[in-house]
Formats: structure tokens, sequence, C-alpha cells
């Protein structure tokens, strides 16, 4: 007897098992397991950009796992589908944050330094001389509270200098040539930039109360200190004045 391999494949009987029905398998989307997985380690993300990589591996491969069931296949919803959706999630999730944190960070250390520089210019206004002299010190050079910073500058020689050369600053003058009456404001946003593996800030404050025309450029730096809490101190305070620049010689 011929056989005919183009017959469709319909359900046959059999004498020992009745209906035989056709054998259909579950798609096995391995892929789906994969971005599950690279979305656990997208948790790197946020120790620095260039890990971003990771989310974005988990993302591209969550989209293959969740492709639409190809011809030939039953239909059935295929294994995998669910850690897929997972990783995806988790991949977005910590791709958000790495990406949004370092302008969290900024916005965070901009805001200290503002407060910071503020504080700065309120203690000079009031004439705390000492006070702001240790405010331009790292937190560990600072005298401890208790000591008395009168007498110390007082009798000692380096320490006369130091006040003298503080108190004759052109932006001593400044702050207290408005007599009570300046309301420091900044210019323009505090500028937050990395170097020598320290965060610092550029301040640029300005009178709105009209007292004067010139302005205050500070510049801050950021130390943690043994507990591990962050301390700015007064870099460079200077009157803003227009610098040198190769254009502007040639």
């Amino acid at each position: 007897m011929s056989t005919d391999s183009k017959l469709p494949n319909v359900p046959q009987m059999h004498a020992e098992t009745g209906y035989e029905e056709p054998e259909y398998r579950t798609p096995f989307r391995i892929s789906g397991f994969l971005c599950l997985l690279v979305g656990l380690v997208s948790v790197l993300a946020v120790y620095g950009k260039p890990l971003l990589i990771f989310p974005a591996t988990a993302f591209a491969l969550g989209m293959i796992a969740l492709r639409r069931t190809g011809e030939g296949e039953t239909g059935m919803r295929p294994i995998g589908t669910t850690p897929a959706m997972i990783g995806m999630v988790l991949a977005t999730g910590f791709g958000v944050y790495g990406f949004c944190l370092p302008w969290f960070k900024d916005a965070t250390l901009g805001a200290q330094a503002e407060k910071f520089g503020r504080d700065y210019i309120e203690v000079i206004a009031r004439g705390d001389d000492y006070f702001a002299i240790e405010l331009g010190k790292d937190y560990a050079n600072r005298f401890p509270t208790t000591m008395d910073l009168g007498q110390h500058y007082a009798l000692s020689e380096q320490g006369e200098k130091i006040l003298d050369e503080f108190q004759k600053s052109p932006v001593v003058d400044i702050v207290r040539g408005g007599k009570g009456q300046s309301q420091w404001v900044l210019d323009r946003s505090a500028h937050i930039y990395y170097s020598y593996k320290r965060e610092h800030a550029e301040l640029i404050w300005r009178d709105a109360g009209g007292g004067t025309t010139a302005k205050i450029h500070m510049f801050l730096d950021y130390l943690v200190d043994s507990r591990g809490n962050g301390q700015w101190h007064i870099e460079e305070c200077t009157v803003l004045s227009p610098r040198y620049t190769a254009p502007a010689i040639l």
C-alpha cells in the first residue's frame, strides 16, 4: 500500500488508543531568564553612567522575549515571559535611578554649598573675623570649639598676620559696606564640579539690596570628616573680576 506524506495532520483512530491528538510544545524563551538575570545585575548602574549598559541590555533581552508568537506556534504564552517582565521592571528602575543620581547629588551638594556660602557672608557681616577665618580652613585643621580664638590671634604673631590680611580683604569691605542693608543672593545657580577626586563648588553672589554692584566669587571645597559627614570650606573668596583668556590677549 502506498502512503502520501502530504496528507494533513488530523486525528487518527487506532484500535488500541482511540483518537490520537497531535503534540504541541509551549515556546520556551531563554532570553526572558537572561533578562531577569541582567536586570538584577543592573543595580550596578547606580555606581556610574557607563554601567547603564546593563539596564539597556536587560531591556533589549526583554523585548526579544516578549516578541509575538511566530508562525507555526500554538499561540500559547511562551515560557520565560514573566521573568522577562520582572527583569524589564528592574532594569527600568535601576536605569532611571542610575541616570538621575548624578543630578540628585549635584542638587544636594549645590544646596549645601549655597547655605554654607550664605552663612560665611553672614559671619563676615557680623564682624566675627575669627570664625570666618576658621571656616576658610578645611575641617581637619580648624581649632576646637573650646579654644579661645581671640587670644590665639591676638598673642600669636602668625595669627595677627592672618587676621590683618583677612580684615584688609576687599570682600570684607564690600560685605560690611552695606551696613546691614545688603541682601546677598546667588547671581546664578551653584556650579558643582569634580576635580582631584573631590567635589568643588563655584558660587557668585550679588547684592539684591542694591548696596553695591560688586559681586563675590567663591570657590568651595568638599571633604568628608572622620564620621563620614561632608564638610565644606572656603577655598578662595574674592571680588568677581574679569580673568585673562587667550582670545583676549591675542
